[in-house]
């Protein structure tokens, strides 16, 4: 009788021993089920676009339920939301994405390059004279202005190449270090051509 109990409690007690065993190895399998479910992975490649473009389908997700929140470390150039991104002026912007859900958490970095169609000419008076459209008024015989060449990117060309005609031979025109001085005696045109990339512009001379 006491060799049935001592057996009794034996096969208890590796009874006992085998289930908590398996309940261990049962709720490890099920924390790295869980643990491998909750790696949040989104993925985003540069992005390319000319202004007024819209982008739609930009990143890699493989939780569609995560919320989305977008840094850009510059404002106006790109609108910015997780269906679309607008191109709205040339630039560089570099946007920080963070997904959420509520066990997971991950960052990641792409770029936005938004180029113009064209480079963009500014031309800006300094002395006696106005700019308006295809007219330059002078309100004296010898004027200055200079001019300002941008990229698509918009970012300042440094020294562009460009040349200045006119049809007035009594013309004077000097470029001192990108000051234009121009002296007239009479109304007439200047025709300012640009190389790489080739452009022209020919403003009237109105005086008044």
């Amino acid at each position: 009788m006491e060799k049935k109990k001592i057996y009794f409690i034996l096969f208890s007690c590796l009874f006992l021993v085998l289930a908590i065993a398996l309940t261990l190895v049962f709720v490890v399998s099920k924390n790295k089920s869980n643990s491998s479910n909750d790696v949040l992975t989104c993925y985003v490649e540069d992005v390319y676009m000319t202004v007024g473009d819209e982008v739609f389908n930009y990143y890699t997700i493989n939780d569609e339920s995560a919320e989305l929140y977008f840094e850009v470390n510059k404002s106006n150039i790109i609108s910015i939301d997780k269906n679309k991104i607008t191109g709205l002026k040339p630039g560089i912007v570099k946007v920080s994405v963070t997904a959420k859900t509520e066990n997971a958490v991950t960052k990641t970095e792409f770029y936005v390059k938004v180029f113009a169609e064209t480079y963009t000419y500014n031309f800006i008076p300094i002395s006696n004279c106005e700019f308006d459209e295809e007219i330059i008024i002078i309100t004296d015989y010898t004027f200055q202005f200079k001019i300002e060449v941008y990229n698509k990117l918009y970012n300042l060309v440094s020294n562009p190449v460009y040349q200045i005609t006119s049809n007035n031979d009594d013309i004077v025109i000097q470029n001192n270090f990108g000051i234009i001085t121009v002296s007239v005696v009479a109304e007439c045109n200047l025709t300012i051509i640009f190389d790489n990339p080739s452009a022209s512009f020919t403003k009237n001379i109105k005086i008044t």
